[in-house]
C-alpha cells in the first residue's frame, strides 16, 4: 500500500513538473531581470515600435527592446510550450527591422530564430 502511494506520488509530481512546462505563463508571471509581465512585454513591443515609426532614434530604443528580449528569453524557458510565443518573438524582430543599425539587425536575426523556434503552425 505504502509502496503505491509513494508511485503515485512520483507520477503526479512528474506529471506536475511536465504540465508546468507546457501550459501558457500566468498574467500575472514576471520574466526577465526587469520582472516584465505579459502585458507589459506587449506593451513595451508596440510602444517601441510606435516610437520607431516616428522617428525615434534607434539608440533610443534598443535598450528598450533588449530588456523586453531579456523577459522574452526567460518567458521561453519557463514556458516553452506556451502558443503566444511565436507571436511575440515575430512582432520583437519586426520591431528590430524598424531599427537601421547593426546591433538591432544582429537582434532581429535573433529574433526570428526563436519565432521559428516556436512556431506551431508548422
Amino acid at each position: 500500500m505504502l509502496c503505491g502511494l509513494l508511485c503515485a506520488a512520483l507520477f503526479a509530481s512528474c506529471f506536475g513538473a511536465a504540465m508546468a512546462h507546457s501550459r501558457l505563463a500566468p498574467a500575472d508571471e514576471y520574466f526577465g531581470r526587469s520582472k516584465m509581465s505579459i502585458l507589459e512585454i506587449n506593451n513595451r513591443i508596440r510602444d517601441c515600435a510606435f516610437r520607431a515609426n516616428h522617428g525615434v532614434r534607434p539608440s533610443r530604443l534598443l535598450g528598450d527592446a533588449q530588456r523586453t528580449q531579456d523577459a522574452m528569453d526567460d518567458w521561453s524557458r519557463k514556458y516553452p510550450g506556451d502558443p503566444w510565443l511565436s507571436h511575440y518573438w515575430w512582432r520583437l524582430a519586426k520591431l528590430y527591422a524598424l531599427m537601421p543599425s547593426a546591433t538591432a539587425h544582429a537582434r532581429e536575426s535573433i529574433a526570428l530564430v526563436r519565432f521559428h523556434q516556436f512556431d506551431r503552425s508548422k
